[in-house]
């Protein structure tokens, strides 16, 4: 399926949208099948449920341009989320 250079790390690969298996399981090791994990509708639910209360209640805003990005295993910022939270009116 993912033809002869699978194993070499060619990152410019997704960018060609024929090659990319459109099979739901094709990326997720973990979280499709009989073993997948039983809780993942509630969280998903209860996500929305959750962000949909806030955004009714507060406003946020921020400013990107403060904001200074560092590269771990994960992309980070280096001094916390500059987020400012308001109260609707």
């Amino acid at each position: 399926m993912w033809g002869d250079d699978a194993e070499l790390f060619l990152p410019d690969r997704w960018l060609d949208k024929n090659r990319i298996p459109e099979h739901q399981a094709a990326f997720a090791a973990f979280s499709l099948g009989r073993r997948m994990c039983i809780g993942k509708n509630y969280a998903l639910m209860s996500m929305k449920a959750t962000l949909a209360h806030l955004l009714r209640s507060f406003r946020f805003r921020s400013n990107i341009s403060e904001l200074q990005l560092k590269l771990d295993i994960m992309l980070k910022p280096v001094a916390g989320h500059y987020i400012a939270v308001e109260r609707r009116t």
